[in-house]
């Protein structure tokens, strides 16, 4: 182990447990992102197992010497894998981008991702590719287990590609119920990028649908990025994106019905609803508290469309919902909602 990377070597040792003296195929980065770089990650490793390609990021630790001052933790307290089953005879180069853009944003945004945690790509996870992988999970790597490292612990979080249907039954369900459906076929949870979605299987989505039943969603907070509210008079007006509204339409009947509230988090306000006897709308530390009685919260699915358009929810609850516009990293409108 060297004394100026013992992260690195941290990492490549937990590689080296399950793949021995493999040598990994390894994209490193031309420019380091602390000295100006574009690419947070340090550079990517590739072993390649029996069906499977094995991506292991470095960068989201302490690869070198120790910077911050939490001793227990290295870095962000993880780094990124992914599984991608064989096709071709070279690993392809777009799981990297995709790895390096999920660390881009952690870096610029100071979020971290977390086991149970998921995203939606808004397209294919693979540019070019034709795939209906459009979301991604995240668990705990099955094959590599936390570390301890000499600059504090960190684990190795698996990235997992799901389709669109996969990320509804997630948000109405959870992260840990579509994994273990997945598990059930890869038990090292690999992506295949042609694999049909398991809501397509009939058992399946009766396992699923049991679920929500059961359990109701864990998806407890929602975050978007069109979000406002007013109170006025005992007026209530929420203005949300079409986007917003689909989940919207899932998430409220699987929290509130569960007794359980449900957090909208938007870039300058909050709404969080509850369930009780009766509907009733207040303001509380600037987020609004809207409290909805089991009738209205069946009439929201009844009344609230996933389209523009202003919806009744009741006398005093008015619902505006927009179009939402689906935007690359460039910014260019790629898809319209509603």
């Amino acid at each position: 182990m060297s004394d100026e990377a013992k992260g690195w070597d941290a990492i490549d040792a937990s590689c080296q447990a399950v793949y021995g003296k493999q040598e990994a195929r390894h994209y490193g980065t031309m420019i380091k992102w602390r000295l100006g770089g574009n690419d947070p990650l340090d550079g990517v490793s590739i072993y390649e197992a029996d069906a499977f390609w094995h991506y292991v990021s470095f960068g989201l630790t302490e690869l070198y010497e120790k910077e911050s001052e939490d001793l227990d933790c290295s870095g962000w307290g993880f780094e990124l894998t992914f599984k991608l089953a064989k096709t071709e005879e070279e690993p392809p180069v777009w799981p990297v981008n995709l790895m390096q853009n999920l660390a881009r944003y952690v870096f610029q945004s100071g979020n971290v991702f977390a086991d149970g945690h998921h995203l939606d790509a808004n397209g294919p996870i693979a540019a070019d590719e034709a795939t209906a992988m459009t979301a991604l999970l995240f668990t705990h790597d099955p094959l590599l287990p936390q570390v301890t490292g000499p600059n504090g612990t960190f684990s190795f979080l698996q990235l997992v590609g799901i389709t669109a249907a996969e990320l509804s039954a997630t948000k109405r369900w959870s992260t840990k119920g579509v994994l273990s459906l997945l598990a059930e076929k890869s038990e090292n949870l690999v992506t295949a990028l042609t694999r049909d979605s398991i809501t397509d299987n009939p058992d399946d989505a009766d396992k699923i649908q049991e679920g929500i039943k059961r359990d109701g969603s864990s998806m407890g907070q929602l975050m978007v990025s069109e979000l406002s509210w007013s109170l006025q008079q005992g007026q209530v007006t929420l203005t949300v994106g079409a986007n917003a509204a689909l989940d919207l339409a899932e998430l409220i009947p699987a929290r509130l019905g569960f007794e359980r509230p449900l957090f909208l988090l938007g870039p300058e306000q909050i709404i969080v609803f509850s369930s009780g006897e009766t509907t009733t709308a207040t303001e509380e530390d600037d987020a609004l508290k809207l409290n909805l009685a089991p009738h209205d919260v069946q009439a929201w699915n009844n009344t609230v469309k996933c389209k523009e358009g202003t919806y009744q929810l009741t006398s005093d609850i008015t619902v505006v919902v927009e179009k939402t516009h689906i935007r690359d990293k460039d910014g260019n409108v790629t898809d319209v909602i509603g």
